[in-house]
This record gives C-alpha cells, structure tokens and sequence, in this order.
C-alpha cells in the first residue's frame, strides 16, 4: 500500500461516478485518507450490528449476563404475549448467541427502515419480531433480519440498565474520544441496535483501527480481546450469500461479522458503508456512500484484498 495505489483507488471511482463520501485505509499504520465531501456524521446502517456486538462483549466482560451468550433470550420478554403460538417451540430454544449469529430462524429480513415505515406507528417492535414467523431451530439456519440485534439491543439495556446508544458511548465511543453521534430509536424507546448510527467517518476508522489491534486504544484495553477473538471467528456458513466472484465473499458469520475464506471479516451497510479489518495485512478500510452500485464499489479495492 502507498500513496500511488490509494490514488489509483480514487481515481477508480471517480471515473465510474460512485456517489462516494470518504475513503480511508491504515496499512501498517499510516493512514490514508479523502474525502469526496465535507465530513460529517453519516449513518452507518448495518455496521450499527458491529458496535452492538462490540457493546455485548463489554457488558458480558462487566458482568451483566451471568450465562454469557448461552442466556435464553425468552428469559428478557416474558411481558411480551406469544400469539403466533406455532413459535414457541423455537422460543424456548432461543439463546442470545443466536441472536448475534443471525441463525434466529427467519426465512424473512424484517424491521430494516423500509420495513418499520409500513407498519402501524402503534406496532411495538419487540412483539412484532417475536410473533414473526419463525421456521428453524435456532442455530440451524442463517438468514440476515435486523429483527434479532434489535431484541438483543434490548436485551443489552435491560441488563445494563442503560439505553444501549448510552452504554456504547460511556464504555467505548467515550473511551475512543469520539463526541459527535446520534442513534435511531424505535417508537418505544429503544436505541435500534440493528441500524442507525449516525458517526463521522473517522470515527468508525477509529473503531476499526481498535478491532485491528485487539480492542487497545491509547494503551488502555477497550474491548476484551477474547470477545474480538470470538466475534471474528466463523460460527455459522452462509450458503445462500456467499458468491465466490465477489471481492467480499460473505463465506460465513461470526458475531455481527461476514467472515471470508481468507482471514478477512468485514459488515457491509446498504448504500455503500464499509468496515472492512485485513489482519494479514495489518490493514482497515472504512468507506461511506450513497450509492447503490456496492459490487463497484469493491471491485475499486480488489487489489487491497488480494492474496
């Protein structure tokens, strides 16, 4: 990696008219760095899966799950009524490392934000996605829904006693000396979880960089680098979504993680949001975008990702 390459790299997607906000890469650490517009805030999407993993494992390591990821996830929502009956029997079964590994049982993506805007304003969230209709036992069947980050967001605050948007700041982002964010909340108060979270881009960078050297920023140990360990590690094969011709092959999940053959895992966000970890290569790439076109996207880094 050197400035040449990174300049080439621009260049690529100016020339193939990428709605880009920003670029940056650290190899090795140096940092490279452009930005396509002034940087602000921008949301994130599904890279808000990532950071509510990351929270997971503070509160685990803080001690707030007195079962670590084994905890039952009924055990949270005994208020909520079950009237699609026919989910119970995989209700009893469902365990919070299911919720992280997306293999809930789902066969549909539900509670994205196009989804959440056809329902009724008075829909509680929580209820909805458990009375969805699940069709697997948890842990046999991958399928990608933001249903189940948003229960374990929830999940999170009732442990925490804290709304999770406050935990994430108080125990990382504050640590990381990041000030400026925002997160989505659902009608009934819950931060999100699963989308919605509005960072600078050199902020996420930072988050990135952090992941890259095993939770350490500044010395001080953010995230327990046995949590890193666990989440960048393959816990379920995702069949239906890898490609193999694709630069980022989503070979498998770890927690909130696509895991490449290849050592590299990464979370992708609709409209081109990217982080992307290279440990082989000492090397994080984060982009931002509003651009639709994500398989161009990639094919202007695919030299970074090569062997």
């Amino acid at each position: 990696m050197n400035e040449q390459v990174f300049k080439n790299i621009i260049d690529k997607m100016i020339s193939n008219n990428l709605n880009m906000e920003s670029l940056i890469i650290t190899c090795d650490d140096k940092e490279y760095k452009h930005l396509f517009v002034v940087e602000n805030t921008q949301n994130i999407r599904s890279l808000s899966k990532t950071i509510t993993a990351l929270a997971l494992g503070v509160a685990i390591e803080k001690g707030c799950f007195k079962n670590g990821i084994e905890e039952n996830v009924m055990n949270y929502f005994n208020d909520i009524e079950i009237s699609y009956k026919n989910n119970m029997q995989y209700l009893r079964q469902l365990k919070i490392k299911h919720l992280i590994t997306l293999s809930t049982g789902y066969e549909e993506q539900i509670l994205t934000e196009k989804h959440i805007t056809t329902l009724d304003e008075k829909e509680d969230l929580c209820k909805f996605a458990l009375n969805y209709p699940i069709h697997h036992n948890p842990g046999d069947y991958f399928f990608y829904s933001n249903a189940p980050i948003y229960l374990l967001s929830i999940i999170i605050e009732k442990e925490t006693g804290k709304k999770l948007s406050e935990f994430v700041y108080e125990e990382i982002l504050q640590k990381l000396q990041i000030k400026n964010y925002n997160w989505l909340e659902s009608k009934q108060n819950h931060t999100m979880g699963c989308t919605g979270l509005e960072l600078i881009p050199s902020d996420l960078h930072k988050i990135g960089v952090m992941v890259l050297n095993n939770g350490i920023y500044n010395s001080k140990q953010i995230i327990p680098s046995s949590w890193l360990k666990e989440m960048t590690t393959l816990k379920i094969e995702t069949p239906n979504n890898y490609n193999k011709e694709k630069v980022l092959p989503k070979y498998g999940y770890g927690y909130n993680l696509w895991i490449c053959k290849n050592g590299i895992y990464y979370h992708d966000g609709s409209d081109g949001q990217y982080l992307i970890i290279i440990p082989n290569k000492r090397m994080v790439i984060t982009i931002t975008a509003k651009e639709q076109n994500m398989n161009l996207i990639t094919e202007c880094i695919r030299e970074l990702l090569s062997d």
